[in-house]
């Protein structure tokens, strides 16, 4: 009899998952796995408040997304095993867990808040409206928040992009090479630069090409467009964007954050320059950060245009916010800068 041994090697294969799926800790939590086949459907921005599974009680709903370590395998530890805060990745399910209070706890990679944590605004109290996603990368959790109705409503995270790959001193600086910094160090150890009171509250500074491909699968750098519907649905002006703390306080206006987008000045990095001077030639100005707690800028999508057909790639728009004024769409930088990132849903 002639044996087909590719069915006998396959068959072996689906009964070794069996066998290691058989656990009765990690069947109890395949049960979720419809949460996973709906957050794969929520990228449908029109039907987020209806597709977006509720948050798991017990995880940690609130913008410290401070991991202490990640565990991953095939079996879900026992209660006994790591700490509060720490991550774990079932590697047959693809599910992520947190441990709390002694528990660890399913987190969906894509919720809306069950109940709304404390300090956020009152845009938050209509279920639906915001949530929490979990970055596979790094298992940093971030808020999100659906600005907009039907088809045209985006949903943006509500937070300053964190991914950091690597991290590079003041005085570097391209055009065309992923440059990655974080506000006042200068270094390059990442746990570091990820242990500074900046990280932790205003993220991290993109140059364009680094920003290009800094969002997670299933978000993207916005384009000048998809920042101006933002503004348009939201009233035009700053004040509504902007986080009601953090920003230089200025006469006669108030932010407000009346859509949590929670929009931080979080500064920026400049290359080293050359300034024309007509008396005295050319003058060098040193690559720095500048501006926290005062101006706001993220990177768009779009490369500065010289004219409708010619494109310059090393010019790119970015959107500003300053402490005393509204949103400037049409802004434009060296694309070597470091500017903030804030990721929009696909």
């Amino acid at each position: 009899m002639k044996i087909k041994w590719k069915s006998v090697v396959i068959a072996g294969v689906l009964l070794l998952l069996v066998a290691c799926g058989s656990s009765t800790s990690i069947d109890t939590f395949q049960t979720s796995s419809t949460a996973s086949s709906t957050v794969q459907s929520s990228s449908s921005k029109a039907d987020t408040s209806k597709t977006v599974p509720a948050c798991s009680s017990g995880i940690n709903e609130s913008a410290d997304s401070a991991v202490s370590s990640h565990l991953s395998g095939l079996q879900l530890p026992a209660p006994s095993e790591g700490k509060d805060g720490d991550i774990y990745l079932n590697r047959i399910t693809n599910h992520y867990f947190k441990k709390s209070a002694g528990t660890w706890n399913l987190i969906q990679p894509f919720c809306a808040y069950s109940t709304v944590p404390a300090g956020l605004p009152a845009y938050c109290t209509n279920l639906g409206n915001c949530g929490v996603l979990v970055d596979g990368r790094d298992e940093r959790e971030y808020r999100w928040v659906k600005i907009g109705t039907g088809a045209t409503a985006q949903v943006w995270m509500a937070e300053n992009l964190a991914w950091l790959p690597s991290v590079n001193s003041t005085s570097d600086f391209s055009l065309d090479v992923a440059e990655y910094y974080v506000y006042d160090y200068d270094d390059t150890v990442v746990a570091t630069a990820k242990a500074t009171a900046y990280y932790s509250t205003y993220g991290v500074l993109y140059n364009w090409m680094a920003a290009h491909t800094a969002c997670p699968s299933g978000w993207h750098l916005p384009t000048q467009i998809e920042w101006r519907s933002l503004e348009v649905y939201t009233g035009g002006t700053s004040y509504s964007l902007k986080a009601a703390t953090l920003w230089s306080a200025h006469t006669g206006s108030v932010n407000n954050d009346d859509f949590s987008f929670s929009a931080l000045p979080g500064g920026y990095h400049s290359p080293e320059q050359f300034f024309s001077l007509a008396t005295y030639g050319y003058a060098i100005s040193p690559a720095a950060f500048d501006a926290v707690g005062t101006k706001g800028f993220w990177w768009t999508d779009d490369a500065y245009y010289e004219d409708i057909t010619h494109s310059d790639p090393s010019i790119a728009y970015s959107i500003y916010m300053g402490y005393e004024d509204g949103i400037y769409q049409n802004n434009y930088d060296n694309a070597a800068m470091g500017h903030s990132v804030r990721c929009l849903m696909d």
